[in-house]
C-alpha cells in the first residue's frame, strides 16, 4: 500500500475560503508536521517530497519493499486545487 498525503501545511479549502473572502488565513495554518517521521513510528516507510524529482527514487524503492508507505508530499499553500476554484469562483 502507498499513500501520497497532499500537504499544503494547512487545513486547504478552509484556506482558500477565508483568503477568498479577505479573511485571514492564520488560524487554518498549522504548518507541516513530521508526517514521514510519524509514519516510521508505526513500523512503516515514510519520506518527505518536497522536490518532484525525489518520487520516482522512492516509487522504485517503494516497488522493492514489502510494507507500506506514505508520501508527505508538500505542495504550495497558495494556489488552490480545480475543485476549489470551481466552487469559489465558477471555473470549469
Amino acid at each position: 500500500m502507498r499513500m501520497a498525503i497532499m500537504n499544503d501545511g494547512g487545513y486547504g479549502a478552509e484556506v482558500h475560503k477565508f483568503r477568498a473572502n479577505g479573511i485571514t488565513a492564520k488560524v487554518a495554518i498549522h504548518g507541516r508536521g513530521d508526517l514521514a517521521a510519524a509514519t516510521t513510528g508505526f513500523g512503516l516507510h515514510g519520506a518527505s517530497v518536497t522536490q518532484l524529482r525525489h518520487l520516482a527514487p522512492l516509487f522504485k524503492e517503494h516497488q522493492g519493499a514489502n510494507i507500506g508507505t506514505l508520501w508527505d508530499v508538500h505542495i504550495d499553500d497558495l494556489i488552490p486545487s480545480r475543485a476549489c476554484r470551481r466552487v469559489q469562483n465558477g471555473e470549469a
